[in-house]
Formats: C-alpha cells, sequence, structure tokens
C-alpha cells in the first residue's frame, strides 16, 4: 500500500489530463487517492456544466470506474468534522477535514 494518501479535489478531478496523470500515478502506488461523495458529485456537476456536449451518464460512468479502479478511495464520516475546520474559504472545509477508511 502506498505510503501517503491524497486528497483529490473536484479541480483536479475534472480536467481529464490532469485526473488522468494522477489516477495513472495513483495506480503504480505512488499514492493513495482519496475523495468523497460529494467531491465526485461537485466534479460531476463542472463537467456537465463546462461540457454540455458530454452525455452525464458518460461523466458518471467516468467516476463509477475510478471507484471501481480505487475501491477505497471514497472516504466517510467526516462530515461531523467539518464544521470544526476553519479556512478562509469556507467552501473548502470538506477537503481538510478526511477520516480515511484503510482496508482491513
Amino acid at each position: 500500500m502506498a505510503r501517503y494518501a491524497v486528497v483529490l479535489d473536484a479541480c483536479v478531478l475534472v480536467p481529464i489530463a490532469l485526473a488522468d496523470t494522477l489516477l495513472r500515478l495513483a495506480e503504480r502506488d505512488l499514492y493513495r487517492p482519496l475523495w468523497s461523495t460529494r467531491i465526485v458529485a461537485e466534479a460531476i456537476d463542472a463537467i456537465v456544466d463546462i461540457h454540455p456536449e458530454i452525455p452525464p451518464e458518460q461523466v458518471q460512468a467516468r467516476f463509477a470506474a475510478m471507484g471501481g479502479a480505487f475501491e477505497d478511495a471514497c472516504v466517510e464520516g467526516w462530515e461531523t468534522l467539518e464544521h470544526t475546520v476553519t479556512l478562509p474559504d469556507a467552501d473548502d472545509r470538506h477537503v481538510r477535514c478526511r477520516r480515511s477508511r484503510r482496508p482491513g
């Protein structure tokens, strides 16, 4: 298992070239990718807004494939910590308060 874990926010999951590069590095076990259902939903919404020509089902399939490739990437249980984080942009608090699910 990778030594480092990295939260991939929507801003790096939306651009396909950047997301592809980061996910290929994770495939090589250089780091463990993490995201939440909120991050995925934000990324899907952004892609659909930016690229209305891409069917939403195709965008959702991309993220389903990511979830299948990195089954332990989606973190849960962080929501109760969100209010404890202070950042200049309160909308970014969800990125800082991740509680990781480590495989058994």
